[in-house]
């Protein structure tokens, strides 16, 4: 492989000897659709269609312990494994080759600004396991707010769905209420602040499940 070449093959070492294909094309379509797999033995070649799926893939998977087993990926090197052809019919997760994935992103309103990713993350787990990306950022207007995406559009609407009004417990003791809101939705939050000069309702006082967004 060239410099010049896209990293979209992946190497996977220690596999369990209990999983089959499509187990481990399960845990790989969570990061983006899978273009081929080929197995041997307790190793594999795991090619995306696109370098950031793959990238994406190795950052999350790379020493994951699995059915007993550390994961060990790197990037694919050499012709350690006979190249098979696309992937026939609908991928695991119904995964479109074409693009990479990052429709499914939710927004975490309400955070105290001690919160850190790990918290995120535990928070989006309870949405679905197929977290591929977690954040926490600060708005220009102050406020902390987590960042989650997914890669299937059932755990997406979970989390919007079910997730938000969830009561979040502070460092006193006391509860909140986190919202759950469609990313592209942030812009709106921030301009509810910018005109409020102050925190949305959500952030400062209870709400019931489900609550629309403020006008």
């Amino acid at each position: 492989m060239t410099s010049k070449e896209p990293l979209t093959r992946l190497w996977v070492a220690n596999l369990s000897d209990i999983l089959n294909r499509e187990e481990i094309i399960h845990i790989f379509e969570k990061y983006g659709a899978v273009h081929t797999l080929v197995r041997k033995g307790n190793f594999a070649s795991v090619e995306f269609d696109h370098p950031s799926e793959a990238l994406r893939a190795k950052r999350g998977l790379d020493g994951a312990d699995y059915k007993g087993r550390r994961l060990n990926i790197d990037w694919y090197r050499g012709d350690k494994l006979i190249r098979s052809g696309r992937l026939e019919g609908k991928t695991w997760w119904n995964g479109q080759p074409g693009a990479p994935r990052h429709r499914y992103r939710v927004c975490v309103l309400g955070l105290p600004k001690s919160v850190n990713k790990a918290h995120v993350t535990q928070l989006a787990i309870e949405g679905g396991f197929s977290v591929v990306f977690v954040d926490v950022a600060v708005s220009r207007y102050g406020f902390v707010y987590g960042i989650i995406e997914y890669s299937h559009h059932d755990d997406y609407k979970f989390s919007l769905e079910y997730m938000d009004g969830r009561a979040y417990k502070l460092s006193d003791g006391s509860f909140c209420n986190l919202r759950f809101i469609k990313f592209s939705e942030l812009v709106e939050v921030e301009k509810y602040v910018a005109r409020n000069s102050k925190p949305m309702p959500a952030m400062t006082q209870p709400l019931r499940a489900h609550a629309p967004l403020p006008p």
